[in-house]
């Protein structure tokens, strides 16, 4: 018998309590595994029992967890901040318990984990707020009415996919300025919710002998460290649609109401939608992963973290990015995906073959592998640890656990699949299609322009530099940011490279000249230059159906909105579902009848 169960056995005796066989067999594996798991079991041995005289079970909801603590709301401090802790634990206990003896699915460990912190944050929210309420009244919005408190969960939290040994991050908003009544002390709303957060980020965060509850994280808020640490809903809606940035679009990806007025949450959440999810197809997402992977990659090498399960190469952050950056540039047109749970999104993706189907299989399953191991990683010592234990011992009881064969075959499992994913997420940021440099822009009118010009097939390579010139020193290519005339210049480079064996029986520089035109007068929508830049498939559309005719890039350049029906293959759509079925599809996301004649005028120059 190993030492673990010896000394849980002493302490369910010392108790008066006589573990079956049955529950010491069903805690040898979990106790050798895991310290915090031993510590746990030797507080509250009457507890450990009475779990497995209840077979285990589960899954548990989040009102299940908050029906729980409401007998506790009364209790005074300190004694109400251990019997939570103490719940905490046991239900950590519980749900550890499950998945190292196989009995739950990651996907339900996952929920647990984020719905047992969802309930406790909701009851320290109505707690503290009911006995600040005592002292300062409630606070009003100066038109009338109760101002609503909203706490939002972004990350792993939001997408009800928390770790084992998670921080959970939070923005804390209110409905609206105003002052409190009816209490001794009159004081403002925005100060009420200071005090609020305060005490909640408090509570949660003090250590007791029974330990912590959860560690919060505030630095996704508005302006971040420096910013209030509660504002209002037009503070939070004006600060994005003035100040929001490409990494916090991924950020709101997340965003879900998990305490507070849950309603005002929702209604919240979806004022913020369009800074999140734009009607278009949006594939500057990908250039704002690309500096987030730029940064985490930056990281990595600095704290020496290549072996990070999370953060490292083929980690889950990058089967994250690739979800969610296909989430922003398709989320406006397909609602279905446009939801913060990974695996929930995933689905939609797969099934609207936004991305190919082995790749969705083997980001999936690697996702919930890797998952899987991140949280027994943590549930070992409760600590945020995102690296496979050093120790022979402990590897090789996480391979027991997981079902190798053993330290090494786990390890082998591991690298496969790390580099499954980073295959994929190699192959998915490298859509921006081939070098420019194959086509040397850097002087417009150099001779090498010129002769690889010729090479591509131009008669008229002069004519044809000329053109590219054009519209690389144009009024609108001078007036672009930094980012859009990179665009720019992929996009032209990748034009100029197709023309030549599209162009059929008229000169390429005719057709080229179409396409400049295209490119002059949607220079303002940096949006279809990104989509033109990172999906080749769509430019390679373009330059097909203006090789029909000068009606076509004419119309083109009046509509810019059909460039988003150029994405894909239209031919394989047709064998989906037909003519009708399209158009439907296109009218569900038309708000007036201009915008429905422009998609269905789209659909007929995509199929045409």
């Amino acid at each position: 018998m190993v030492k673990a169960v010896e000394r849980f056995l002493e302490s369910a005796a010392s108790r008066g309590l006589d573990p079956s066989p049955g529950l010491i067999r069903a805690l040898s594996l979990p106790l050798s595994y895991s310290p915090f798991l031993q510590r746990v079991a030797m507080a509250q041995p009457d507890a450990v029992q009475e779990l497995f005289d209840s077979g285990l079970e589960g899954p548990r909801s989040s009102a299940w967890y908050r029906e729980q603590l409401a007998g506790w709301s009364g209790f005074p401090e300190p004694e109400v901040g251990d019997l939570v802790r103490r719940f905490r634990n046991r239900e950590l206990f519980r749900i550890a318990w499950r998945d190292i003896l196989s009995i739950a699915p990651t996907e339900d460990v996952l929920r647990e984990l984020s719905d047992l912190a969802e309930a406790i944050l909701g009851f320290e929210v109505e707690r503290i707020g009911r006995r600040l309420q005592r002292r300062y009244g409630r606070p009003m919005e100066q038109g009338g009415g109760e101002a609503r408190f909203v706490v939002l969960g972004l990350g792993k939290l939001g997408g009800r996919e928390l770790n084992f040994s998670s921080d959970i991050d939070l923005i804390f908003v209110y409905s609206g300025q105003g002052r409190t009544q009816g209490g001794a002390l009159s004081i403002s709303n925005g100060e009420f919710f200071h005090r609020l957060v305060t005490e909640v980020v408090r509570s949660l965060t003090q250590r007791r002998p029974e330990g912590f509850l959860y560690r919060v994280d505030t630095r996704l808020r508005p302006f971040g460290e420096g910013g209030p640490l509660v504002l209002t809903f037009d503070a939070m809606d004006e600060y994005y649609q003035v100040y929001g940035r490409g990494w916090e679009r991924y950020a709101l990806i997340k965003g879900r109401p998990v305490a507070g007025d849950l309603e005002a949450g929702r209604e919240l959440m979806e004022r913020l939608r369009p800074f999140v999810y734009r009607r278009y197809l949006d594939y500057s997402a990908m250039e704002a992963l690309r500096e987030m992977k730029g940064l985490v990659e930056q990281e990595v090498l600095r704290r020496g973290m290549e072996n990070n399960l999370k953060l490292g190469p083929g980690g889950i952050r990058e089967i994250e990015f690739m979800v969610q950056a296909v989430q922003l540039i398709h989320g406006g047109r397909y609602p279905q995906i446009a939801t913060p749970s990974l695996l929930e999104a995933m689905e939609g993706i797969e099934a609207l073959a936004l991305m190919p189907s082995h790749a969705c299989e083997t980001l999936r399953n690697a996702y919930l592998f890797l998952r899987r191991l991140e949280n027994l990683i943590q549930a070992r010592e409760e600590r945020q640890e995102h690296r496979l234990p050093q120790g022979e011992e402990g590897l090789a009881l996480l391979a027991r656990i997981v079902g190798s064969g053993g330290g090494g075959e786990l390890l082998r499992q591991v690298e496969e699949t790390r580099g499954a994913v980073s295959r994929l997420f190699s192959s998915f940021l490298g859509r921006e299609g081939r070098k420019e440099s194959q086509i040397p822009l850097a002087d417009p009118s150099s001779p090498e322009l010129l002769q690889r010009l010729a090479d591509l097939g131009y008669g008229d390579p002069r004519r044809a530099a000329a053109l590219i010139k054009g519209v690389l020193e144009s009024g609108v290519a001078r007036a672009m940011s930094e980012g859009s005339y990179s665009y720019l210049r992929r996009v032209t480079a990748q034009a100029a490279r197709l023309v030549p064996s599209k162009a059929q029986d008229q000169p390429p520089e005719e057709l080229l000249l179409r396409i400049v035109e295209i490119l002059e007068a949607i220079g303002r929508r940096s949006s279809y230059l990104a989509l033109l830049a990172e999906e080749p498939r769509a430019l390679e559309n373009l330059v097909e159906r203006c090789a029909m005719g000068r009606w076509v890039s004419r119309f083109v350049s009046r509509y810019p909105v059909v460039i988003d029906d150029l994405v894909g293959d239209a031919d394989s759509v047709l064998l989906r579902g037909g003519y009708l079925e399209m158009a439907r599809e296109r009218a569900r996301g038309a708000d007036d009848t201009e915008s429905l004649l422009e998609k269905l005028a789209g659909l007929k120059l995509t199929v045409t």
